[in-house]
């Protein structure tokens, strides 16, 4: 993981793969349920289903005020974002939102409450403000946890999740044995620019052929040979999904 603070690690082999993989493990993948709520509380009504299970490592969190499941404007451009992604992918992968409360107020409001935050991500996630055509209600299954105590503190715990599925790549022509630069980029060997290929087919057939599952993508500012790989990860349209994202650094998913 070596100067993941300076340029998008694009080279990674299989052994950085796999410490990638324990961070993401350790960040939260496989959380046990921990539900405060009463289930013999739940409302008449509700249309969403009550949680079994705790979602694998969400691929977006939105976080709510005491007793408000409306969505800012930013919260509804993160779920745009998500939408973006899920249609790049083509494969329509299943899409699942959790809605969570905090600990104060009644079980059967709090119930009500986690279910309308998971419903107005549902709704948001299926008409996107940025004219995209949305997620199908049938690829999405909307589930309630009531009140909570799996986030810590109260703030972390009124809450909504969106977890996509991974996607199926489509399988890109295998690339000319050659120099490792990256055969997408514009200034690479002759070869690579007379394929009739997009540049995203040439930088996912690229990263399999390197056996990559993760790119790191800083904020810090990007190396001249990084800076055409960042921009394509960046616009949504490479594919890859976000798998984990700090204060300064997200992990994209290579699947």
């Amino acid at each position: 993981m070596a100067g993941a603070s300076d340029r998008v690690l694009a080279l990674q082999r299989a052994a950085g793969n796999q410490a990638v993989t324990s961070l993401l493990q350790s960040r939260g993948a496989g959380h046990q349920l921990q539900r405060a709520g009463d289930e013999l509380a739940i409302p008449p009504g509700l249309t969403c289903e009550p949680a079994t299970d705790s979602p694998p490592t969400a691929t977006e969190v939105m976080l709510f005020p005491n007793a408000v499941s409306a969505l800012t404007p930013e919260q509804r451009g993160l779920i745009d974002n998500v939408v973006a992604n899920w249609n790049v992918a083509g494969d329509q992968p299943p899409v699942r939102v959790d809605g969570y409360a905090s600990s104060p107020g009644e079980d059967a409001y709090n119930w009500k409450l986690a279910c309308e935050r998971a419903s107005g991500v549902a709704d948001a996630l299926q008409n996107p403000g940025s004219g995209d055509p949305g997620v199908p209600a049938s690829a999405i299954e909307t589930f309630m946890h009531g009140e909570t105590t799996e986030f810590g503190s109260e703030a972390q715990n009124r809450r909504a999740s969106i977890y996509v599925a991974p996607s199926r790549p489509v399988p890109a022509p295998a690339t000319p044995a050659g120099p490792t630069t990256s055969p997408w980029w514009p200034d690479g060997p002759t070869v690579a620019r007379k394929q009739k290929t997009t540049p995203i087919d040439q930088y996912v057939a690229w990263l399999r052929s390197l056996g990559v599952r993760y790119v790191v993508l800083p904020d810090a500012p990007l190396d001249y040979s990084s800076k055409a790989e960042g921009a394509l990860i960046i616009s949504g349209r490479s594919g890859l999904r976000v798998a984990f994202r700090s204060a300064h650094t997200t992990i994209f998913a290579f699947v």
